[in-house]
């Protein structure tokens, strides 16, 4: 008997120390705000609220709404009289450095207000981490129906082309995709059978509940990846995804860059379908200011820093959508000099650049075209839809829009 009220002591002082811990935690870190998904690997918590103490000078904090994006609730469809736009990509999106009234989508929604007699709402679609895979699924699943007026897609080459297949992708628990071919498009959604990703997602919602248990993974997660940082992210040497703007690609990175590309093109054809606006927007990337790209050369001598907005810029025109690159409206504001423009993602002053592109950018798209003209000054003729679909193989989903 005394042996069991010693242990049922420790068991309660155990947990009373936890509870303490769990609280104390909760004055400087919250739990992890967001739940596994079977199909797009996860997403955001809907309700919860994540705060960023990285990059900017002091923590900040981002509320997701029901639908598990930031910003504020929208409703099903548009009201009559005002225009939507969505914009999806990933932590360049989200943008979760900076408060939200000074992320670029609300910066490009108010200076589109105060210019034009009909407002517009821009849904902020972004999810930090998501790859081209999960953005396009999560257009065609869900933002379509919100029956938006434009689309924009944001491409971040440094990660979005590695995260397009299992084999170079830092995470595994997510789907991935892949040329057929015959340049067919098929989706691999088996991590969610894989005991890896079940036991992420048991790990996921212990993050979810616990302050505590999230500030622990935390701590461990860069140890983690460490591996997987030296062999994709090089000290003094070329990532693998820049070797393509060299004449030595990667063919890796080079299946999955013509896979991604592939996406895009359907994206486009989904909206198109639909009489939507769809512009492809690519986010700078090493080498954007003179300096990196003197230095990026002098690693390899055939390196293009302009290779990616040169190269989609062509694909844009050829398959009949709209383009925005931002690399060279970056390099040309850091040859002007006077001011830095990201931290690791764009800094206050790199918001309201993005934010003055993207709203001259949807002065374009949401203004009625002459008949007979494509969409867009970066699109060329209409091409035709192709359909994407390939028979299924296990765990693998052919597509076609």
């Amino acid at each position: 008997m005394p042996r069991m009220k010693n242990l049922l002591l420790l068991t309660a002082s155990l947990v009373l120390v936890l509870l303490g811990l769990e609280a104390a935690t909760r004055l400087f870190f919250l739990p992890l705000p967001v739940v596994a998904d079977p199909v797009l690997g996860y997403r955001r918590a809907p309700g919860m609220t994540l705060a960023y103490a990285q990059e900017n000078d002091h923590p900040v904090r981002s509320t997701f709404n029901s639908r598990g994006f930031r910003g504020p609730d929208f409703a099903p469809q548009p009201q009559p009289g005002l225009l939507r736009v969505a914009v999806l990509g990933d932590s360049f999106v989200a943008s979760e450095a900076v408060e939200e009234d000074r992320t670029f989508p609300r910066l490009a929604e108010a200076r589109w207000n105060a210019a034009h007699s009909r407002p517009v709402e821009v849904l902020n679609c972004g999810v930090s981490g998501y790859s081209p895979v999960q953005e396009f699924l999560l257009l065609k699943d869900e933002v379509l129906a919100a029956k938006p007026d434009a689309v924009y897609l944001f491409f971040f080459p440094t990660n979005d082309i590695e995260d397009m297949a299992a084999t170079t992708a830092m995470s595994r628990n997510k789907p991935f995709a892949a040329l057929g071919p015959e340049g067919t498009v098929a989706f691999d959604f088996s991590f969610a059978r894989g005991s890896r990703y079940q036991a992420k997602a048991a790990v996921t919602a212990l993050r979810r509940q616990s302050a505590l248990a999230n500030l622990l993974y935390e701590r461990l997660s860069p140890a983690l990846t460490r591996g997987y940082q030296r062999r994709f992210h090089p000290e003094g040497g070329l990532p693998p995804y820049l070797t393509l703007a060299t004449d030595r690609p990667d063919p890796a990175f080079l299946a999955n860059y013509a896979t991604a590309k592939a996406l895009f093109r359907q994206a486009a054809a989904l909206c198109r379908d639909r009489g939507i606006p769809f512009t492809l927007v690519l986010v700078d990337y090493d080498g954007v200011s003179p300096e990196a790209a003197a230095k990026l050369t002098a690693l390899a001598p055939s390196f293009d820093p302009l290779w990616f907005e040169k190269d989609l810029q062509r694909a844009a025109a050829r398959d009949g959508y709209g383009f925005l690159g931002l690399q060279s409206l970056f390099r040309d504001l850091y040859a002007a000099g006077g001011a830095d423009y990201h931290w690791q993602h764009w800094n206050y002053a790199g918001q309201e650049a993005v934010a003055r592109a993207l709203a001259a950018r949807m002065a374009v798209d949401l203004s009625p075209a002459p008949e007979g003209l494509a969409q867009g000054p970066a699109a060329g003729p209409g091409a035709g839809t192709e359909t994407l679909l390939q028979p299924a193989k296990p765990g693998v989903q052919g597509v076609s829009p």
